[in-house]
């Protein structure tokens, strides 16, 4: 029953996040590529990277944006973690923002590079919404700590394990 709660509460997470109506002047946090690498954190790498490519694809097909867009933005910050794990204990309250921070650079630069790959991608105002977007995913990390040991709680049983 514990997982069905878990995946209940990544299935609102995951609603209130493709959901345009729950945007803020246009800009609201990118909570799944938050809970992507506190997943990957928690569990580990490679499975951060097979999750957050599913996840990204669920995102794809609802958001109806292309294909491979987010599977690629979120396996990359799951593959991140790898880097990121070298230099910040995850224990800290301060490491997930940090990481969601520098993170939301390296997604705008995968957009930026898929978009010059597939000339399709609209990157008009691209370097001011990541300005915009870097803080307030920072701000909204540190909820998103909390939330996301409960949900990953959940689904692993009590017992979320590394590596």
């Amino acid at each position: 029953m514990n997982r069905f709660w878990g995946y209940f509460f990544l299935a609102v997470l995951l609603i209130v996040q493709v959901i345009p109506q729950f945007r803020v002047y246009g800009f609201f946090p990118d909570l799944l590529m938050i809970f992507v690498l506190a997943y990957s954190f928690t569990v580990g790498v490679t499975s951060g990277i097979i999750f957050g490519a599913i996840l990204g694809l669920v995102v794809d097909i609802l958001s109806s944006a292309i294909i491979g867009t987010h599977i690629v933005v979120f396996a990359t910050a799951a593959y991140l973690v790898e880097v990121y794990s070298k230099v910040f204990v995850y224990e800290s309250i301060f490491t997930l923002p940090v990481v969601s921070f520098l993170t939301t650079f390296v997604k705008y630069i995968v957009l930026f590079l898929e978009s010059v790959i597939f000339h399709n991608i609209s990157l008009a105002n691209v370097w001011l919404v990541m300005l915009i977007e870097a803080p307030i995913n920072f701000v909204f990390a540190f909820p998103m700590v909390w939330v996301s040991n409960r949900i990953i709680s959940l689904i692993h049983g009590g017992a979320a394990y590394r590596y």
